[in-house]
This record gives structure tokens, sequence and C-alpha cells, in this order.
């Protein structure tokens, strides 16, 4: 799995990487780690968090940045 790939398009939704830290639990160092590729092998548990997070807020659209939209639209 490319790690790398899904933190930055979880970033790409306006989510910093202090707020996925703490949304997986990790800190933010954790995450600069992943996302420069120091950690190639995140592990099972941190995998599928990852992974959740990312169909939360890319595959079904719950970005903050799309929650804003959709406040400012209705």
């Amino acid at each position: 799995m490319n790690w790398q790939k899904l933190i930055s398009e979880i970033l790409s939704t306006g989510l910093s990487q202090v707020d996925i830290g703490k949304r997986l639990g990790r800190s933010q160092a954790w995450v600069s780690a992943v996302v420069s590729g120091k950690y190639r092998d995140v592990g099972w548990t941190d995998g599928e968090a990852i992974r959740s997070l990312h169909r939360e807020v890319v595959v079904a659209g719950n970005s903050p940045a799309g929650q804003e939209e959709a406040r400012r639209v209705a």
C-alpha cells in the first residue's frame, strides 16, 4: 500500500498533518515521516487507521473543505 499517497490525498482535503495525527492517534512528526517516505511499512493497525480516514474524507467526501462548501451552499 502506498501510505504516502493516501496521506497526501487526505492532506489535499484540507486536513493538516496535526489533524491527521490526532485522528490516527499519532504525532505530526510521525505523519510527516510517513509522507516523506521514512516509513514504508506502518504496521497493520496504523495502516487500517489511515485507510479508514482516507475512506471517510477522500472517498466519501467528508473533508473539512467539502463540509464548509456544503454549509455555504445550504
